[in-house]
């Protein structure tokens, strides 16, 4: 009993120093709540209760705006989270004030260390209660600045926020009606059953039907009549982007370092940005920025966007643009929006910069909806693969390497519009004992290795990467010819393509296969900076040779 009469005491005692906490911290926070109910109706347009008049709550109801049920709703919203920082004070408050009254005798101690105790959270009440004083006395920032301007009369705003109101109601009136089904809450509402789409509805948009490439002139080398050079592949590069943005001035560029050096870190741009001054756009070291700003002049349809990122990597920067925006809009949208944009990138590996620039995110992109994907591993058909990107309503990733960059090959020397045949592959050598499915520079290191094995294998060049775009008719042709797959990619084996593509061949061509399908491939671990380890990360010709020969240990064997 003594211990209790002395804990009532204590209590009796920190009643002071808690009441001047409350006063302090609690009843700023009230004020706030009211504020946070005032904005919660400002911004989220639901009729609440309004410091400036009840009459807006009356007009909505009468409008018919959200219940009194959504109202009551809106409030518990907002006075959630003021409830539990009231519990929180209380709690605090109290605890500081018994600490106080049993460990400090002095009263004039008791009261100063309160007040310190509380400086951190009612000066941060009051600064927002300041701060909002001319919110609350000029009826809203915008409206005011509005009227002060003289962009508009009070009986102009009156006009606006009427014509939202009914707005909203029309909106609500074609898309909702009462919900009916048994057991619904009164008042519930639900989206009219005829508005729903047909489940079969689920893919469209995800792509385009190239319906825009109707009529568009092909060629393929073995078929081409015009006169040819000898250059280098980057001349390709910067040659076709030339004839494209002078033929269409929708065309823009955009990226680090495009409108400088000499065309760029590699040429690509070179002349172009004296040729078509304003449209070759240098930007900050900010991926996710410009490519955002890409998506968005995409979307626009009076432009076409070509965005360069000088790796591949950096797109992880900018991943919600690339993958959440530009490559699902179309989707989002019902179909009905192009979004006809470029994405230029190139795979490094074997430069020697490090594993945060050299990736190859085919194997992203392959696996993300949306984007086509173009790799081209001749000059030639560089050429016709951008003009085919150019003219595509779809995003569109065009891989590069910089080990065909100064690698020299045959470029048209007049005629640089024609497309290669959308969706069609290239195959580098006949074959009958093995089918060799690869890309970009693994082309050549895939022929080398074929030569130095002996192996009788089909090589074809894919050039179109993604699940839509693919030649899965060729393909199936040389798997029902050879029977046997050898997937070829350089790049690490955590984001691979080949794993996505090895997935798909044996689901589409099982049956033909006399072994499961072979794959050559980089190790775990992205290329470091050290040309030792950068090598032993990546795929060339010896590891081409070996997957070869594993292929040939194969041959004949039954697959248990």
């Amino acid at each position: 009993m003594t211990h209790d009469r002395k804990s009532f005491a204590a209590w009796l005692q920190a009643a002071p120093m808690l009441l001047i906490f409350v006063l302090f911290f609690l009843l700023p926070l009230v004020f706030v709540t009211i504020v946070s109910a005032w904005d919660y109706n400002e911004y989220e347009m639901i009729p609440a209760f309004s410091l400036r008049g009840y009459t807006d709550t009356f007009e909505g109801c009468i409008a018919g705006l959200p219940d009194l049920c959504t109202i009551l709703k809106t409030y518990l919203k907002t006075l959630k989270l003021c409830l539990l920082t009231w519990s929180l004070t209380l709690l605090i408050g109290f605890t500081v004030a018994y600490f106080l009254a049993f460990h400090v005798r002095s009263k004039t101690w008791q009261i100063v260390l309160t007040l310190l105790c509380t400086i951190p959270f009612w000066t941060s009440n009051v600064i927002r209660m300041i701060s909002w004083m001319p919110v609350l006395a000029e009826q809203g920032v915008i409206n005011s600045a509005l009227l002060k301007l003289g962009l508009i009369d009070e009986a102009g705003l009156a006009a606006v926020r009427a014509q939202a109101v009914e707005a909203m109601r029309a909106a609500a009136g074609a898309l909702v009606e009462p919900d009916s089904a048994p057991g619904a809450k009164v008042g519930a509402r639900r989206i009219r059953p005829e508005l729903w789409p047909d489940p079969a509805f689920v893919n469209v948009g995800v792509r385009g039907d190239l319906s825009e490439l109707a009529g568009a002139r092909t060629a393929e080398r073995p078929e081409f009549t015009g006169e040819l050079r000898r250059g280098k592949f980057i001349d390709a590069v910067s040659a076709v982007m030339d004839r494209r943005m002078g033929e269409d001035p929708r065309i823009v560029v955009l990226g680090e370092d495009v409108h400088k050096l000499a065309g760029g870190t590699n040429g690509a741009t070179k002349g172009l940005p004296k040729k078509y001054p304003g449209r070759v756009l240098g930007t900050p070291i900010s991926e996710n920025a410009f490519a955002g700003l890409g998506g968005g002049l995409a979307l626009d349809g009076r432009f076409r966007p070509v965005v360069e990122f000088m790796y591949p990597d950096f797109l992880w920067v900018a991943a919600d643009q690339v993958f959440n925006q530009i490559g699902k809009a179309r989707h989002m949208f019902g179909g009905k929006n192009p979004v006809p944009l470029v994405l230029r990138t190139k795979v490094a590996m074997g430069s020697g910069y490090g594993s945060q620039h050299l990736m190859d995110p085919a194997g992203i992109f392959a696996t993300s909806a949306g984007w086509r994907i173009m790799a081209a591993s001749t000059p030639f058909d560089y050429v016709g693969l951008m003009n085919a990107a150019l003219a595509v309503d779809d995003p569109v990733l065009m891989l590069e390497h910089v080990d065909l960059y100064g690698t020299e090959g045959e470029i048209p020397a007049v005629d640089l519009d024609y497309q290669i045949p959308f969706g069609k592959a290239a195959v580098r050598r006949a074959g009958s004992q093995v089918t060799v499915l690869t890309y970009l520079s693994m082309v050549a290191h895939a022929a080398e290795a074929i030569e130095r094995t002996g192996i009788d294998a089909e090589l074809i060049d894919l050039r179109f990467l993604d699940r839509a775009s693919l030649d899965w008719e060729t393909v199936g042709e040389s798997v029902r010819k050879t029977n046997a797959v050898l997937i070829v990619e350089q790049g690490a084996l955590g984001p691979s393509y080949g794993g996505w593509l090895a997935d798909e061949v044996q689901r589409r061509f099982f049956d033909w296969l006399d072994q499961p399908v072979q794959r050559v491939h980089g190790t775990e671990s992205s290329p470091s900076i050290s040309r030792v380890l950068e090598r032993a990360a990546i795929a060339k010709t010896e590891e081409v040779a070996a997957g070869l020969e594993r292929v040939r240990d194969g041959f004949g064997k039954v697959q248990g």
